[in-house]
């Protein structure tokens, strides 16, 4: 059986191990930019940019790619195939807006009277 420390003892990490620090900090369980791309979702990020009422067009701009890479990108289903380069740029885009939504974002939390 091999025990692996994650973090939680306060054990401090042994230099001369093969992988010091594996569990610490930025360890194993941070996905690389490249496998961060390949595990995005086209559909969940499609409504991520609805949420921040930005149209095709207005948020391909922001992202640094076509409206047509956009859109192939957005329509992809799942377990299919997309280019990972598209899906960075789509991805650092929305996280960035979603730290400071546009002026075009608004929140309706129910039913006006």
């Amino acid at each position: 059986m091999i025990i692996r420390d994650n973090g939680q003892s306060g054990t401090p990490p042994d230099p001369t191990a093969p992988n010091p620090g594996a569990g610490y900090g930025r360890g194993q369980n941070e996905l690389s930019a490249e496998r961060e791309a390949e595990d995005r979702q086209p559909k969940g990020d499609h409504n991520r940019r609805l949420a921040l009422g930005l149209d095709l067009d207005a948020f391909a701009a922001e992202a640094g790619v076509s409206a047509a890479e956009l859109r192939d990108y957005e329509q992809t289903w799942p377990d299919h195939e997309f280019d990972a380069e598209v899906a960075r740029k789509v991805g650092a885009a929305l996280a960035r807006l979603e730290r400071a939504p546009p002026p075009t974002q608004t929140v309706i939390n129910g039913p006006t009277e």
